[in-house]
């Protein structure tokens, strides 16, 4: 019988999967050949890693000081892509204008949150905000979602 190992190299050994995860995904991105491509990929591959409910991709269009979603896997899918925000609107647009990502297990008690217009008010969620920043720079943000009262995204899942 195979000797157990102490949990944590089993920690260890999970991280390291992971990260050589994210390498391959990033090889695999650079390779797509459109936009929309690659947001697939990266909603595909990230639910593999982390699992999610839901994920939005935001893009920050500085002419117009706005967020814009670019590219959303949700059962509101309509209602976020014609919802965009000013940047320090909401979360996502607080996470953008600081550069600061956040893992909420309770979102939907964040002050900071604003509801997209037409979707519930009142649902239950877990949120990871990531803003994407290239050369010190906000690019966008990545939302992913968790539906549920007592759901939430580990450390080691919000760290990776």
């Amino acid at each position: 019988m195979p000797e157990a190992q102490p949990p944590e190299r089993d920690t260890q050994a999970a991280r390291l999967r992971s990260y050589e995860t994210l390498i391959d995904v990033s090889r695999m991105l650079l390779g797509s050949a459109s936009l929309e491509e690659l947001f697939e990929r990266v909603t595909s591959e990230l639910r593999r890693l982390v699992g999610y409910d839901a994920l939005t991709i935001y893009g920050v269009d500085d002419m117009r000081g706005l967020v814009m979603p670019l590219h959303s896997v949700d059962m509101w899918a309509d209602e976020i892509m014609a919802s965009p925000l000013c940047i320090g609107e909401g979360l996502t647009g607080w996470a953008i204008e600081h550069c600061t990502p956040e893992n909420l297990p309770a979102a939907h008690n964040d002050p900071r949150i604003q509801v997209v217009p037409g979707t519930p008010s009142d649902e239950r969620e877990a949120l990871v905000v990531v803003p994407l920043v290239v050369r010190d720079r906000p690019i966008g943000a990545l939302n992913a979602y968790r539906l549920g009262e007592f759901t939430a995204f580990s450390d080691a899942e919000f760290d990776l």
